[in-house]
């Protein structure tokens, strides 16, 4: 659970981070590869920089995902067993969003 008034995100940009930015929040991390979408090990830093430390000490937690390619890496996976993370996923591999329900 993260504390409220708390954001913590992951910045995926395309090419080269900048070497400093003005008015970000230092909870915030940045990541850049060359298409600017998130992969596998895009995912892991996610993971293990954001959501492991954020979540909570209660064990088990649940991680429902949409089930994309890139979130499914042998070093997530195990990652998520040794901090006791049970990973979801939906069958269709398309990302959620708001749209779907509505």
């Amino acid at each position: 659970m993260l504390i409220p008034n708390y954001s913590v995100l992951l910045l995926i940009l395309k090419g080269g981070v900048p070497s400093s930015y003005e008015d970000v929040s230092e909870s915030w991390v940045f990541a850049n590869n060359e298409t600017g979408y998130v992969n596998g090990d895009l995912f892991y830093q996610w993971f293990t920089r954001i959501f492991v430390p954020h979540c909570g000490q209660r064990r088990p937690v649940l991680l429902v995902m949409d089930n994309h390619e890139s979130h499914v890496t042998i070093k997530t996976v195990e990652e998520a067993r040794w901090n006791q993370i049970i990973l979801l996923g939906f069958q269709e591999t398309q990302h959620i969003s708001c749209s779907h329900w509505m």
